[in-house]
């Protein structure tokens, strides 16, 4: 109401109003803000009084109950906006203003209790850690769930045809698969004297995911599942009045609620997923756990203790208005109140408020790595997606550790054919095939399960086009733990209707009473989801009745109902895989050796990236701050040599410097870094690169080793000592002389 009092009845801005194909403006952008509006409200003041204003309003809104306090509130911004924006405006925004308070939601006096601490209260529980998704897929108008799973060959003896699949052939008319038609899958229990028909079944042609997580041992299907309270052996039961029927079977909005709240006889139940929620919050150690609509309101997540929050396809459905009355509505909401209306109303308002903002800005933030396509459920996953990738990446602030979501694909009810199942089963195979992909590529598959719900199944004759509400039917429950490749329950061994022979099927329109209640899946879900044994009867009060010693021995029943109705965690789930060894410590990183040598003056060129940064300094930036900083930068991306850096103020403050690798040249003009180089005389690489590439590695036929540093010349050795002169001989001896005449 208050989005319709200031913008209309229009479909713009997340409002109320018939879908229109104009582009919705913005009131910030100028743009046109008529788009298309069906209706508008308005009101004229019988005085221009700013007072008289407010008590006329306050009489004709909220039956003159509005409390002091928030009548001056509503006053003052009333005045604030006209003085700002005019009389018009003013009305408009006090309108809007009297439809969030809490008069105008409860009629009982809104007495002021104690001044209230703000706070979000999206996320409920402690800090255990480990993290767990539960998503449902509904397809909703009743799955014709007999073309999703088909009898094929290795069939027990048939007593009327030469296998079920021929039966099946007759029986289903115009909605029936060749055998050629249909993806083949083995299941291990099937075949003669087995638990089920055929040891080889059919999926849907366009199942192609289905099939390949079937075959990779991540999906499992649920045969004959549906709506029960106390378990019905035959038609026989059926027929007697001596046991409780769900109330409504055939009834889309009845049995949509019995698979939701999982208790049939009772449409007032919360749903199950509140349920689990509920009991998960409420241990000594409590779970963080949020939940999630991404298509409407889902009952399955109704009665928990956190509201959930709606998402649509595109992603949170923020208030278009709320950051125009969102401090205006703290002023409104500072007190308690004593209504014990009223203060419901408070919480839940601003709960909403701040997880759909908050949400929507995480989910703005948050990106998958696989596309998804544009069909409404592969968008709705890709939003289930992006909330798990950012929750599980830590951008909540307290990081929840089970989320819960309800997705849904419509257009199953197949009164006039097939076209819509096989479209919708088509779109969710799609959707499927780049979840698990995403969950797969992020790790979270192990920690997600997918399972699928219906209204109910359709009659196995056909009505001469498509056909009508039936009740049991076929499902399937994936996930990375789940015990795949198989079929749990007991698919039905006959297809038309007879006295002797076919004790399922109530009518000769092929209405099958199911085998396995909704309970049968949902207690082991409960389980691994983290539900202690002891709590589970809360969750799942009906499932005891399918557990009564006797009642699954008898020899007419077991025959064709399975050994085990109720699946534990045990039976659905593989164990975990062990945690990893944690990692050793890392060896001490050894002492850096010495930093290399500056590359010498070069002449040739290199590429440059041609990319901009701006890097906060200290007050009082200078000219030698900012090329040190520039320096910094560009050894780290590798672009030594390439800086262009212009030191600046950007008021008292903010100081900084904006810098470039090669974007500008020093005389001004764009740098094209694809065409010009520029030359290398700096740098602090072991090697001279003369080119490299954008990536920053170096053209390997083009580097060039560091020129050897020259030696320097070794120290002269100094000249020994010339040798002494040599020590002259002594004369020869003189002859004696000659004697005398």
């Amino acid at each position: 109401s208050s989005l319709v009092m200031r913008a209309g009845l229009t479909s713009c801005e997340q409002g109320f109003g018939s879908t229109n194909q104009r582009r919705c403006g913005s009131e910030d952008s100028g743009q046109d803000f008529g788009r298309g509006v069906d209706a508008t409200m308005g009101f004229t003041p019988a005085s221009d009084d700013a007072e008289a204003v407010v008590d006329e309003l306050d009489l004709l809104l909220t039956g003159g109950r509005l409390s002091p306090h928030v009548r001056q509130v509503i006053l003052r911004k009333y005045l604030h906006r006209k003085d700002g924006w005019g009389e018009e405006d003013a009305v408009l925004h006090a309108m809007q203003l009297f439809t969030l308070s809490l008069e105008f939601h409860s009629t009982n006096f809104n007495a002021l209790g104690e001044p209230r601490v703000k706070s979000a209260y999206a996320t409920v529980g402690g800090v255990r850690g480990d993290y767990k998704a539960v998503v449902v897929l509904f397809m909703n108008g009743g799955l014709d769930s007999y073309s999703l799973l088909v009898p094929h060959s290795g069939c027990e003896p048939h007593p009327t045809h030469a296998d079920l699949h021929a039966e099946y052939m007759e029986v289903r008319g115009v909605v029936a698969f060749q055998k050629t038609d249909l993806l083949q899958i083995d299941v291990p229990d099937g075949g003669p004297n087995r638990t089920h028909p055929c040891s080889r079944m059919g999926l849907n042609p366009v199942s192609d995911t289905v099939k390949d997580l079937y075959e990779d041992g991540s999906l499992a299907l649920l045969a004959n599942i549906g709506s029960l309270i106390d378990p019905v052996a035959d038609k026989h039961e059926y027929r007697s009045g001596s046991l409780r029927l769900p109330p409504g079977l055939f009834s889309h909005s009845d049995q949509q609620e019995a698979a939701q709240n999982v208790y049939a006889q009772s449409m007032a139940m919360s749903g199950v997923l509140g349920r689990i929620m509920g009991v998960l919050t409420d241990y000594d150690s409590p779970f963080e756990v949020e939940s999630y609509s991404i298509s409407g309101s889902g009952l399955i997540l109704e009665g928990g203790p956190v509201p959930p929050t709606t998402v649509d396809d595109s992603g949170s459905n923020r208030f278009g208005w709320y950051s125009s009355v969102s401090s205006d509505l703290d002023e409104m909401l500072a007190n308690s109140s004593r209504s014990v209306f009223g203060e419901t109303m408070a919480r839940q308002m601003q709960a909403a408020f701040e997880a759909t903002e908050n949400l929507g800005q995480r989910l703005a933030d948050s990106t998958t790595a696989t596309a998804f396509g544009n069909s409404g459920i592969e968008r709705q996953f890709e939003q289930v997606a992006k909330v798990i990738n950012a929750a599980r990446k830590g951008a909540w602030t307290g990081k929840p550790e089970r989320q819960a979501f309800f997705v849904q694909q419509g257009g199953f009810d197949a009164h006039g054919g097939p076209a819509g199942t096989q479209n919708g089963l088509a779109n969710i195979d799609n959707a499927l095939s780049s979840f698990t992909t995403e969950m797969l590529v992020t790790g979270a598959w192990d920690d997600v399960v997918v399972l699928t719900a219906s209204d109910f199944a359709r009659t196995l004759t056909d009505n001469g086009l498509g056909t009508d509400h039936g009740w049991g039917g076929n499902m399937f429950i994936a996930g990375g733990l789940v015990r795949g490749g198989q079929v749990f329950g007991k698919f039905p061994n006959r297809y038309a209707e007879c006295d002797d022979g076919c004790p399922l099927n109530i009518d000769a329109r092929g209405r099958l009473i199911p085998t396995t209640p909704w309970e049968g899946v949902w207690r082991g879900v409960a389980e691994w989801y983290g539900v202690q044994q002891e709590r589970l009867d809360e969750i799942l009060p009906n499932a005891k009745l399918f557990e009564a010693e006797g009642r699954r021995t008898e020899e007419d029943i077991s025959m064709y109902h399975p050994d085990k109705p109720i699946l534990d965690q045990h039976d659905l789930f593989k164990p975990a895989p062990p945690s990893p060894p944690a990692t050793p410590p890392a060896p001490p990183h050894p002492p850096p050796g010495p930093r290399p040598q500056a590359c010498l003056p070069l002449v040739e060129d290199r590429f440059c990236y041609g990319t901009s940064h701006t890097a906060q300094m200290r007050p009082a930036v200078d000219a030698a701050d900012c090329r040190a900083a520039c320096t910094d930068y560009s050894e780290a991306n590798s672009q030594q040599g390439c800086c262009r850096f212009t030191p600046h103020a950007e008021g008292v403050s903010d100081r900084s410097c904006d810098f470039s690798l090669g974007d500008k040249r020093i005389t001004g003009g764009d740098w094209q870094p694809s065409v010009d180089r520029l030359n290398l005389f700096e740098g602090s690489s072991g090697e001279c690169c003369p080119r490299r590439g954008r990536d920053g590695a170096c053209n390997a036929d083009e580097i060039k080793p560091m020129p050897p540093t020259p030696s320097p010349p070794p120290p002269p050795t100094p000249s020994p000592p010339p040798p002494p002169p040599p020590t002259p001989s002594p004369p020869p001896p003189m002859p004696p002389p000659p004697p005398p005449p």
